[in-house]
């Protein structure tokens, strides 16, 4: 079974996931990370599959998002995990569900009824950016691993381009995307965020209205904000720097708990 570039502690919690794996678990970590492709190694391995054969095996189940999950998807998982798989392995089926964060209410009640009853044979992964926007009782069910960025030396191991490396942070999706030009929602936000840090407080502003519109365009934003001041803080120590990530920290976080939108942005305009 080949293996996928892990930080050392990931990977570490990974394997033993494999080694003995519960019923079910979440993979926490930043947009561009590579919480799909880990989820896809993690399938190969329970399953005793290569990796390329992951998504046409027929019990593995993948759930992608559109702007949400809806209940519709979950229940057509429950109606899956309901057959019955001939053979005598121990995991004999894999359902994976991507951005699990953006499951609606309804869908993610649907799916504490299947995690309440999982089935013995079968191992449910999830991923999400943000944890806390699962229903506690689902997050309370799931075994946690947080995938963390890749070491420096890992990236260069990988990435030659060094522009590339300093501003993915870590972000293996990122770079591969920032490498093949593919359209990612971190690269538009990176080229967004060297816009609006380019703009005065007054251009800012102006934007605040358009950003606040859409939830997640905004989050992306901001991670896209905390990556390219990172990756100036690397080449200068110059105090707007600084003072530019600290507050898009605090603006992220304030997001995360729910906070309203227009005013978090429109504090952060300023204060960049």
């Amino acid at each position: 079974m080949s293996s996928v570039l892990q930080h050392p502690t990931t990977a570490a919690d990974v394997e033993r996931f494999i080694g003995s794996p519960s019923h079910g678990m979440l993979l926490v970590g930043s947009l561009g990370v590579g919480k799909t492709h880990l989820a896809t190694y993690i399938a190969s391995a329970l399953l005793d599959i290569a990796p390329e054969q992951v998504t046409s095996y027929p019990y593995f189940t993948h759930v992608a998002p559109g702007p949400s999950i809806s209940i519709d998807q979950i229940r057509e998982l429950q109606r899956a995990f309901v057959l019955k798989i001939p053979g005598d392995r121990t995991v004999k089926r894999v359902a994976y569900i991507e951005s699990a964060d953006t499951m609606t209410h309804e869908a993610q009640n649907a799916l504490l009824k299947l995690l309440e009853e999982p089935p013995a044979d079968s191992v449910l992964l999830l991923s999400a950016n943000h944890e806390h926007s699962l229903l506690p009782t689902i997050r309370s069910r799931l075994q946690t691993i947080i995938v963390r960025p890749l070491t420096g030396q890992q990236m260069k191991s990988v990435f030659s381009d060094e522009e590339i490396v300093r501003i993915a942070s870590g972000l293996p999706g990122l770079a591969v995307s920032m490498q093949s030009t593919k359209d990612h929602p971190l690269v538009k936000a990176i080229a967004q965020a060297k816009e609006i840090l380019g703009m005065s407080v007054y251009d800012r502003l102006l934007q605040v209205n358009d950003l606040s519109r859409d939830k997640d365009a905004t989050m992306a934003l901001l991670q896209g904000l905390i990556l390219v001041c990172r990756a100036a803080m690397r080449k200068t120590n110059a105090l707007r720097w600084h003072k530019a990530l600290k507050a898009t920290l605090a603006a992220d976080n304030a997001l995360q708990k729910s906070a309203n939108s227009k005013l978090v942005l429109t504090n952060l305009m300023v204060q960049l």
